[in-house]
C-alpha cells in the first residue's frame, strides 16, 4: 500500500509534504486504540491535497483497516492543532510550521519530491486571466505588497485594481519570504508579492515554482552606509569597498541578490524615484490603502 501511495504522489501530484506529529511520551496502547482513525489537516483542496484524495478512492486506507478523517483549516491553525493532538498528520510545509519546529515542537517534516513540476495542473492552457485565479491570489501586506500595488497603478491604472477586488485576495501579515513559502507549499496558487532572490535559491533547491515578471518589477535599490562614529571606520570601509567590488557582487550573486549593474530581462520599478521622504510616505498611505481593499472580507 505505501509504495502505491508513494507511486501516486509522485505521478499525480510532482511534490507533495507531509508533516507528523511525533509526541515523547504517548502511550502505546492509546497509539494502538487510535490507528484505525487518522486525523488529516489540509488548509484547502487544491492539488497538493490530492494524493490523499486518491488514496482514499483507490481503496489503499481501507487495505490497512484506517479511516482518514479530513479536517480543512488554515495553515496557523492546522499547526496548533497538531501540537495539542486534535490532529496527527498535516499536508502543509511552510514557514509556520518550520519556526514551530525550530523552538522545539516534536515534528517530524517528510516529503516527496518528483522531478515534474505541477505547472500543467495549476496553468492549463485554457487559463487566460483573473476568473481562473479566483481564491488563490494572496498579497503580503508589508512594504512589498505596497510597492506591488504602486507598480501596478503604474502599469495597469485603477481599473486594473477595481478587477483585483473580485479575486478574493487573501492578504497576510508575513514578509515576502514567507508568501513565497506558502506558494511553494501549495496554500497560496499565486503571488506578485515574492521576491526574485528568493524564488532562485528555492528554485535552486528543487522548488516546484517559475517566478514570471510584471510589466513592471518593483525593486528595492540597496546601498553602502557606514555609522559615523564606527568603532572600526578603516575596517568597515574596507567591507564596503568590497561589498561594491566584482568579487562582492559576485558573492552576493550565489544568493539572488541581483547588482544594479546588471542590465535584467525586465523592467525595474522604482517606486520612491524622484520623490521626497514626504511625497514617499504620503503615496505609500495611498497604495496600503488599496492594499487593504482589494484583501478578501
Amino acid at each position: 500500500m505505501k509504495q502505491r501511495l508513494l507511486e501516486t504522489i509522485c505521478l499525480v501530484i510532482g511534490c507533495a509534504a507531509l508533516t507528523l506529529t511525533l509526541f515523547a511520551g504517548s502511550n502505546p496502547a492509546d497509539a494502538q486504540e487510535s490507528k484505525s482513525i487518522v486525523r488529516l489537516h489540509i488548509p484547502g483542496y487544491s492539488p497538493n491535497s490530492l494524493p490523499f484524495q486518491i488514496a482514499e478512492d483507490k481503496g489503499y486506507y481501507k487495505e490497512e483497516g484506517i479511516t482518514v478523517q479530513t479536517v480543512r483549516m488554515k495553515t496557523g491553525a492546522g499547526v496548533q492543532a497538531m501540537l495539542a493532538e486534535n490532529v496527527d498528520v498535516s499536508q502543509i510545509l511552510g514557514l509556520t510550521l518550520r519556526a514551530a519546529i525550530s523552538r522545539g515542537a516534536p515534528v517530524k517534516i517528510v516529503m516527496v519530491f518528483n522531478d515534474r513540476v505541477l505547472y500543467r495542473l495549476m496553468a492549463q492552457k485554457g487559463i487566460k486571466g483573473f476568473p481562473e485565479l479566483k481564491g488563490k491570489i494572496g498579497f503580503a501586506t508589508t512594504d512589498t505588497g505596497a510597492r506591488v500595488i504602486a507598480a501596478m497603478l503604474k502599469s495597469k491604472g485603477p481599473e486594473f485594481l477595481q478587477k483585483l477586488k473580485t479575486q478574493q485576495v487573501a492578504l497576510h501579515s508575513v514578509s515576502g519570504r514567507a508568501i513565497l513559502d506558502m506558494v511553494i507549499s501549495g496554500e497560496l496558487g499565486v503571488s506578485p508579492t515574492v521576491f526574485l532572490s528568493h524564488s532562485r535559491v528555492s528554485i535552486s533547491k528543487g522548488a516546484p515554482i517559475k517566478w514570471v515578471p510584471m510589466d513592471l518589477v518593483p525593486t528595492n535599490a540597496g546601498g553602502v552606509a557606514l555609522p559615523a562614529n564606527a568603532p572600526h571606520p578603516h575596517a568597515a570601509l574596507l567591507f564596503g569597498d568590497f561589498l561594491l567590488s566584482p568579487e562582492g557582487q559576485k558573492f552576493l550573486g550565489k544568493y539572488g541578490l541581483d547588482s544594479a549593474m546588471n542590465r535584467p530581462d525586465f523592467k525595474r520599478f522604482y517606486a520612491e524615484a524622484g520623490m521626497s521622504a514626504a511625497q514617499y510616505e504620503k503615496e505609500n498611505e495611498k497604495w496600503e490603502k488599496l492594499l487593504r481593499e482589494i484583501g478578501r472580507k
